[in-house]
């Protein structure tokens, strides 16, 4: 059905209104619930952002927001398999990119956020990937593990 639709930032300084609102969220959870478990890692990323390091979106020149309809129930695996699709088509392209888990995780719950990316209306599947010039070079893929599989 080809459902997914992308909302797509290039503006430097929107991109990082966006970082700053996540910080903002993390900053709520903190107080809201201090003993969460990931209480360590968010004051980390809080306290890189008040020296002026966006640990968020990396201060990435672009930011892609997939998303789908409500009503499609399969939409967040569209939008999976249409970003993988995103992600091995950059490389060639000499571009790098990174899923945005930390604003992933804000646009869950936080209003004002949600409010700023601007989803088309009705839709609720959504997951943000930076993508840029990457500067590391990879000459080989990572070492994975074996894949466990069962034949049945």
């Amino acid at each position: 059905m080809q459902l997914v639709e992308y909302t797509v930032f290039t503006d430097r300084k929107k991109i990082r209104q966006l970082a700053g609102m996540t910080v903002d969220w993390m900053k709520y959870i903190q107080e809201k619930f201090p003993g969460e478990p990931t209480a360590v890692y968010k004051h980390m990323i809080i306290s890189a952002w008040d020296m002026g390091f966006d640990s968020v979106l990396r201060s990435a020149p672009a930011l892609i927001v997939a998303s789908a309809p409500k009503e499609n129930r399969n939409g967040m695996v569209d939008i999976s398999i249409a970003l993988a699709y995103l992600e091995l088509a950059a490389l060639p392209s000499g571009l790098g990119t990174c899923w945005a888990g930390l604003l992933q995780g804000a646009l869950l719950s936080w209003d004002p956020l949600k409010q700023a990316i601007g989803l088309p209306t009705g839709h609720r599947h959504h997951y943000p990937m930076m993508i840029g010039y990457a500067k590391p070079k990879y000459y080989r893929l990572p070492e994975r593990k074996p894949p466990r599989i069962s034949f049945k």
